[in-house]
């Protein structure tokens, strides 16, 4: 029971350190936004992707309404269809 006890009472830092060593020396890659002032990352790329076109505005694909004389446009399809509803 004493070796038990000692794994479990290690709070944060051991639990990382043994996630570590269990991965092999080190934590799973994480990507960064990399724009000037933006602190936010992922593990994953895409994540990462769709953070800068959401926020940022990079690569960036605009959806339109598609109904006449109207300029509505939107980051995401699904918001297009919910005006669409809406009209």
């Amino acid at each position: 029971m004493g070796k038990r006890k000692d794994l479990d009472s290690g709070g944060k830092k051991d639990k990382k350190r043994r996630k570590e060593e269990l991965l092999g020396g080190s934590l799973p890659k994480r990507f960064s936004c990399g724009e000037e002032g933006c602190d936010y990352e992922s593990r994953w790329a895409q994540s990462v992707k769709r953070h800068k076109a959401m926020v940022h505005d990079i690569d960036v694909t605009f959806y339109l309404c598609g109904v006449d004389d109207c300029e509505y446009k939107a980051k995401t399809a699904g918001t297009v269809v919910l005006i669409n509803i809406k009209l």
